[in-house]
């Protein structure tokens, strides 16, 4: 194996989201990271849930953190659609860069978990409350008259694991978010009608041939 060194007259030059390589000759090529550095990888935030939330009985809003590469993404969207069926991104973040080893705290309403980015794609459920008849009315220029449900899901940066990913004030500096009380806002639609509820019955009468039923 040859190194490749960057010259004046074949620079190696590093932008937002790639690295160019000037290559002297045909054949294989291989790059590699330093092990006592971690890893630093552009990541969004992807939320999920169905295209229209019924208003009497719980949902799921899915979490998604991704590399921001098209395959990735694609993958990412047809694992989604192929387990829950209906499903529909109601939130993205703008891009992040990550370390690997970042550990964050997770949040929507009262429910929290932590997740340690280690470079794959990763992913945590939360649960919907059942709207009811809560929600924001469309404008009048809408065409969707269905009401809107918006809310946010918490980020917060925690120390992680590893030389750099352990500081959390510059994880949070480096991806561009602020390091406490980050809000990744999502919306969706809800359902038009309230499902009624289900009658109770009782017995009227009966006969040796027949019974009434009343509700």
């Amino acid at each position: 194996w040859e190194r490749i060194n960057s010259t004046a007259d074949h620079p190696i030059t590093i932008e937002r989201g790639e690295m160019r390589v000037p290559i002297p000759y045909a054949g294989i090529f291989c790059a590699f990271s330093k092990r006592d550095v971690e890893d630093l990888a552009t990541v969004r935030i992807h939320i999920f849930s169905r295209p229209e939330l019924p208003r009497d009985s719980p949902s799921a809003l899915r979490i998604a953190f991704s590399l921001d590469l098209p395959d990735q993404v694609a993958e990412m969207v047809v694992a989604e659609r192929g387990e829950w069926g209906i499903s529909q991104r109601v939130g993205i973040s703008p891009v992040m860069s990550l370390y690997q080893g970042s550990r964050l705290r997770v949040s929507y309403g009262d429910q929290q978990t932590e997740i340690v980015w280690m470079g794959a794609r990763l992913r945590t459920t939360f649960t919907i409350p059942a709207p009811g008849d809560s929600g924001e009315i469309p404008g009048a220029v809408d065409p969707d008259q269905r009401r809107i449900l918006r809310g946010a899901v918490g980020i917060d940066v925690l120390a992680g694991q590893g030389k750099r990913s352990g500081l959390a004030r510059a994880v949070a500096k480096r991806a561009g978010i602020p390091e406490r009380g980050y809000q990744l806002r999502f919306e969706t639609r809800l359902q038009s009608e309230v499902r009624p509820e289900f009658p109770v019955l009782s017995l009227k009468g009966r006969t040796p041939n027949d019974f009434t039923i009343e509700w």
